[in-house]
């Protein structure tokens, strides 16, 4: 039997279901195909009948593909939808088919399905990204934003349902911001308006585009060139600045340009038609091409699309970033890590401290010295970020290289961004090593002494990050040129677990040169830092410490008197949090005769205070005593004590040390299983015995 002589039965029967039905009628068909199935389906039964097909047991034997395509055939959506109801019809379809069928439906169809967000997640296994489209097929937008507040949607998500709407939706969602959207997602919905609606919001609407921080630029940048064109055909009536008619016209699609017609232009108008645009996908994407030969004035006003990269830019070229920075700003400078950029205030007062820290340099000095000198001057002005694993700790701020040298905090990746920075500036070869879990730098080809008085070049490897403490409380740097066996070493803790700081084999095989302690101190004695025996300044603090514990005084007297000596010696301690840590429990607190129940040195901060800025903050139990708090107090360059009442009162913990705890206050009265420290991520200042550090 052949398919045409199936076709011919049903065309002459009355009752077509039945022989589909029939399976023989199907399995004795020799030139039966998907096609030819779908075929005769479509043209010989009702949507009713379609719909039956799938309790016969031939037809729920047939492949999930086939299965769907019968659903496809369905035209009536009720029908439909009693079927996607069906966990029996739906279990074995892919979620594309799913939403596919889902899509095909009515409104009302639609709407009843998504009524039940269980079954649509569980049943149905629509995922976050499939609802929006599905929803945004809707017709009716009331439905629409109904579904909006049903469903956990975000912005990106509900953009791209909103801009389904009708301009008119669209403006008055755009005023009202329910959502909550920033200025680049409210600037992605108003692009969607056509041209002509566009121009009206922006001519009656002004006070919401400056409200909300929201340049012409960001929006009409959007459009395709066509809506580009028929935009800045009227703009001239809408009472634009004309800065921000320029940034309209710098930031045109190349087809925009191309196409429009600038004979009639004002030549503020031709400039910046023909700025390019940078096409990478970096900093600079979207952004102007800048050309430092250029007339610098013909970038005023267009601070806002200027960023630059002045890693790259050459020392000739810094006195003429210097000028554009006057005429621009408000331009973004960054740097080769590229996370967030730094302002031109900070830009300027950090390259006021290179060149001071260069200008200090002997150019009699070697490499080495020049080295020393600059990873000492980075360690007193940089300290590791304070709030770093803290709900508040910005990642991209504490990686900006500038904006680290100004604000004087950082992290790992960041400070060692700084130091090559500088080394580079004074052409000494260095590269930036992550382990994964931190970074630091190797320099390369450097010429070391060795204790025997030779020579040797090679690679090593320096930590600024590890060092910060050391040179901050001027104590000898331990991770100063050390080789790669040495270095990891100090990669393994007390209990003998690896943190592997510093693991990185391929990278690191070549630095064997390891500098010996006697040269050290001969390096940092002949820049200035160590006393001529290659004593470091930090002996007078651990004499004055040590002397202070001799006396035996009660434990509140002792630890006052610690305290003090941290004060005078280095009044500056409340501001390097990290590094005083380090100083506290190596040192100040760690004296033969302070003995504690307990003691935690962390950071917390002032309740009152919005940005919950990082206070250094010690709490002892005291055998004797019992427990006593002391903040580090920023105005009098002081610790001082308060009863646990008012400290409780005034201070809290960060969620994420309290996490530490479970949940608990490090000075409440739970049992701990790990102490932890933040000293590490600035280095220890090491104790040994005998030495001066």
């Amino acid at each position: 039997m052949k398919v045409q002589d199936l076709k011919n039965l049903l065309e002459s029967s009355q009752d077509k279901f039945n022989i589909f039905a029939d399976k023989a009628n199907l399995t004795n068909l020799d030139d039966l195909t998907t096609t030819s199935l779908l075929e005769l389906i479509s043209d010989f039964l009702t949507d009713e009948q379609k719909a039956k097909l799938f309790d016969l047991d031939h037809f729920r034997n047939l492949s999930d593909s086939i299965k769907f395509k019968i659903g496809q055939l369905i035209s009536d959506s009720n029908i439909k939808l009693n079927l996607l109801k069906s966990l029996d019809f739906t279990s074995n379809f892919e979620d594309y088919q799913i939403k596919n069928l889902v899509e095909s439906l009515d409104d009302h169809g639609k709407l009843e399905i998504f009524s039940d967000k269980n079954f649509v997640e569980q049943n149905l296994h629509l995922n976050k990204y499939q609802i929006p489209s599905i929803i945004s097929s809707i017709s009716s937008e009331k439905i629409k934003l109904e579904l909006i507040d049903a469903y956990e949607l975000n912005s990106f998500q509900i953009i791209d349902i909103l801009e389904t709407f009708s301009d008119k939706s669209k403006a008055s969602i755009l005023l009202e911001n329910k959502y909550g959207f920033s200025s680049n997602n409210l600037s992605i919905l108003a692009s969607s308006l056509s041209p002509d609606s566009l121009l009206d919001f922006f001519k009656n609407n002004r006070s919401f585009l400056d409200n909300n921080n929201i340049s012409p630029y960001s929006i009409t940048k959007k459009l395709d060139w066509k809506g580009q064109i028929a935009f800045i055909s009227n703009f001239e009536d809408i009472g634009l600045s004309l800065d921000e008619k320029r940034q309209i016209l710098a930031t045109l699609s190349k087809e925009a340009k191309d196409k429009i017609d600038i004979s009639n232009f004002p030549p503020e108008y031709i400039s910046a038609i023909e700025m390019k645009i940078s096409e990478t996908i970096n900093y600079q994407y979207g952004k102007i091409i800048i050309n430092l030969n250029d007339n610098l004035e013909k970038y005023s006003g267009l601070d806002e699309l200027i960023a630059v990269n002045c890693m790259e830019i050459s020392d000739n070229d810094i006195p003429k970033l210097m000028e554009l920075c006057n005429i621009c700003p408000n331009i973004s400078i960054y740097d080769n890590i590229g996370l967030s950029p730094s302002t031109v205030q900070e830009y300027k007062n950090g390259e006021a401290w290179i060149g001071k820290v260069l200008s200090g340099i002997n150019p009699d000095w070697t490499n080495i010295q020049k080295v020393a000198y600059i990873d000492n001057a980075i360690g007193k002005k940089i300290s590791y970020s304070p709030d770093f694993d803290t709900e508040v700790f910005d990642a991209e701020e504490a990686r900006a290289l500038w904006k680290i040298i100004d604000s004087g905090y950082g992290v790992c990746n960041g400070i060692s961004q700084v130091e090559k920075y500088i080394l580079d500036r004074i052409g000494i070869e260095s590269e930036i090593v992550s382990s994964g879990r931190h970074a630091f730098l190797k320099l390369k080809n450097i010429t070391l002494p060795a204790e025997d008085g030779k020579l040797l070049t090679g690679d090593t490897i320096l930590d600024p990050t590890w060092n910060l403490a050391n040179h901050r409380f001027q104590a000898k740097p331990e991770n100063f040129c050390r080789s790669y066996t040495e270095i990891r070493k100090h990669d393994i803790k007390d209990d003998g677990t690896d943190s592997e700081s510093h693991k990185n084999d391929e990278k690191l095989e070549s630095a064997t040169l390891d500098l010996d302690e006697k040269s050290l101190r001969k390096i940092f004695t002949s820049i200035g830092v160590a006393d001529i025996n290659g004593d470091f300044p930090i002996k007078h603090l651990i004499d004055k410490a040590k002397s202070i514990d001799d006396y035996n005084l009660p434990e509140g007297e002792s630890i006052k008197r610690q305290f003090e000596a941290l004060s005078e010696y280095y009044p500056e301690f409340t501001t390097c949090q990290n590094s005083t840590l380090a100083v506290l429990q190596s040192i100040i607190l760690n004296q033969q005769n302070l003995k504690f129940n307990r003691c935690i040195a962390s950071r917390v901060y002032e309740k009152s205070d919005l940005n919950q800025v990082p206070i250094l903050y010690v709490y002892v139990d005291c055998p004797k005593e019992g427990k006593k708090f002391y903040f580090a107090d920023k105005e009098t360059n002081c610790f001082l004590e308060l009863p646990q009442k008012d400290f409780e009162a005034r201070f809290e913990c960060y969620e994420m040390d309290m996490e530490k705890y479970d949940g608990h206050r490090p000075w409440e009265d739970v049992e701990i299983i790990k102490e932890e420290n933040l000293n590490q991520s600035s280095g220890k200042i090491m104790a040994d015995k005998g030495d001066e550090r």
